[in-house]
């Protein structure tokens, strides 16, 4: 196996892993806009963003989601903190189309009031079932009281 380290201009940093015998290509793209930079009384749009991106149509006529299933893989997205990561597995012949997929998605999105509405209901489906998570719930209390006035 070797490792390559690509550097962009800082803070961002690219690891491409070749591992010969693999027939599969795993992909992750890191956006530094997590949580913490929600604006003051607008919780979740990091959030919403994220859902956004991954949902919304590509030149294919198809969500990322979509194109990669249809491509054998899977995806997925999460919202931490401080960024967002978009990430697929894929096989190796279709990686580049991948790759290019994922920086239209979150470079060059084409949103749509649909997709909006359909992925704001998801997002609060998903923050009710955190707020009835206890350790959602402390984790919340605990970083609010760590970074007061803050989203």
């Amino acid at each position: 196996m070797t490792h390559t380290l690509t550097r962009a201009p800082a803070p961002r940093a690219t690891v491409i892993t070749h591992t010969p015998h693999n027939r599969t290509t795993a992909l992750c793209l890191s956006v530094e806009f997590g949580s913490r930079h929600d604006p003051p009384g607008l919780g979740g749009t990091a959030h919403l963003l994220e859902h956004l991106l991954m949902a919304a149509p590509t030149g294919t006529g198809r969500s990322l989601s979509e194109r990669v299933d249809d491509l054998g893989g899977s995806s997925n997205a999460t919202t931490g903190l401080e960024r967002m990561l978009f990430y697929a597995h894929v096989r190796t012949e279709h990686a580049a189309e991948v790759a290019g997929l994922l920086a239209e998605a979150v470079l060059n999105p084409r949103l749509d009031d649909q997709t909006l509405e359909s992925e704001r209901r998801a997002v609060l489906q998903e923050l009710a079932a955190a707020d009835a998570d206890p350790s959602d719930v402390v984790q919340d209390a605990y970083l609010a009281r760590l970074f007061t006035g803050h989203p």
